[in-house]
């Protein structure tokens, strides 16, 4: 940036998700390079982790500590600058972000409130899972949208077997019961990563059989984003699994023992983990002076800027982004996420030179989802050889290969390749389960 710092147009990222750090990793090279930029990462946490993987952290078949990336770390070899901090709100007139004190786990204060200048915003805060206005939901379930959530449902899963163990439950009884709300990739890929738990480590503690797992879903079938036949191919693999799939099945209320569903039907559960639907964070609903779609995301152009702004731009799971050609916008995903960062990056440099802007074009690169160690299923997309649909460990491969992908964006090939290296031989040497 070569010290110039009041001469470059200050680009400020709030979020640091799968979006937010890709698009400032680029974004700092960038500027490293003499492209006259000044880039701030801000996030509420100190390090980055892959959403997608949440449902391996809340089983313990893979460690957060193993994944992290610490901002601090990567601000310094890739140029940017982070900034610890919530967003508590946004002054477009003045050209403030608005940041929130953050604590500790203890409740003590790290960094102050604050704010912060910009030229350009970029909003990559996410989404969050919506309780859908269900009575009970947010006080009986867990949920699983960020690294804290993952920890607290492992403990709280890794508790529940050790009192069944040493018979200190409350209430005793035969078996432990999982209720796992939403048939989507996160409900699913919970439930088979649980159940594989069962069968690695968890069944020191109780017999895999005593776990029973239920998928509650609201739809017709699982997964609809993927193809019907893939969707029937999600229901046996799980059904292989002892997994029990209740198919339209719509959530009543939620209590301190149950789930009751429509028709006042019961399902009995230890655990209650809430995986549907998906909404704005409140934050991003409470910036009044945007425009919001109906579950709080904030309205954008075809350029990726906030309708009515002309100097803030949305990105990830809190932007209504339009899908020429389609009636829905794009649909909240990893990819969708990724696809809109690695366009900002040359929008951004456009804009902060005065140039055109330039239309964000979505591709559908198709969907995939985990089902077991050595299994997943899914559809891919391509202009060549239209859509294809696999199972098995094909589709296994093409899923991990998804977050080497991440991590490709992120951290370069040569060091992917390391960590990759690494990656391979600690999995050999540490137990398949976290137990701790």
């Amino acid at each position: 940036m070569g010290g110039e710092i009041s001469s470059a147009h200050d680009i400020v990222i709030v979020g640091g998700g799968v979006g937010g750090i890709h698009l400032a990793t680029k974004l700092g090279r960038a500027a490293r390079s003499g492209a006259g930029l000044s880039v701030r990462l801000v996030d509420a946490t100190l390090t980055h982790v892959w959403k997608p993987s949440l449902h391996e952290f809340a089983a313990g078949s893979r460690g957060i500590g193993d994944d992290e990336v610490s901002f601090l770390a990567h601000s310094v070899r890739n140029d940017y600058k982070f900034h610890l901090g919530r967003l508590a709100g946004v002054d477009t007139e003045q050209q403030l972000v608005m940041l929130d004190a953050v604590t500790d786990d203890a409740g003590k204060p790290m960094v102050p409130g604050s704010t912060l200048s910009y030229d350009t915003l970029v909003l990559a805060i996410g989404s969050v899972c919506s309780d859908l206005g269900i009575p009970g939901v947010t006080e009986h379930c867990l949920f699983l949208d960020n690294r804290k959530q993952a920890q607290s449902l492992h403990r709280e899963f890794l508790n529940l077997c050790l009192r069944y163990d040493s018979d200190a439950r409350a209430g005793g009884g035969s078996s432990i019961d999982i209720a796992i709300v939403g048939g989507g990739a996160t409900g699913v890929e919970l439930a088979a990563e649980l159940r594989e738990a069962t069968h690695n480590g968890i069944d020191a503690l109780v017999p895999p059989e005593r776990v029973r797992i239920s998928v509650i879903e609201a739809s017709e079938r699982l997964v609809p984003g993927l193809p019907e036949r893939l969707s029937r191919a999600v229901r046996r693999e799980l059904e292989k699994l002892d997994i029990q799939v209740l198919l339209n099945s719509r959530v009543a209320r939620v209590d301190q023992n149950s789930i009751i569903l429509d028709g006042e039907r019961n399902v009995a559960a230890h655990l209650k983990i809430w995986a549907a639907g998906i909404a704005a964070p409140a934050v991003i609903k409470s910036l009044a002076q945007f425009e919001h779609d109906r579950i709080g995301r904030i309205r954008t152009d075809t350029t990726l800027r906030a309708i009515g702004f002309d100097n803030v731009f949305v990105l990830g799971d809190n932007a209504c982004c339009p899908w020429p050609g389609k009636e829905m916008p794009v649909p909240p995903r990893a990819q969708a996420a990724t696809q809109q960062a690695a366009f900002l990056v040359q929008q951004l440099q456009r804009h902060a030179a005065g140039q055109p802007l330039l239309d964000f074009n979505y591709k559908d690169r198709g969907s995939l989802v985990s089902i077991a160690a050595q299994s997943a299923v899914g559809s891919l997309m391509g202009k060549a050889l239209g859509v294809i649909t696999f199972e098995g460990r094909l589709a296994r491969w093409a899923y991990l290969s998804l977050y080497q992908m991440h991590l490709l964006s992120i951290f370069g090939i040569t060091k992917t390749i390391y960590l990759s290296i690494a990656s391979f031989f600690a999995a050999r040497t540490r137990p398949r389960l976290k137990l701790h």
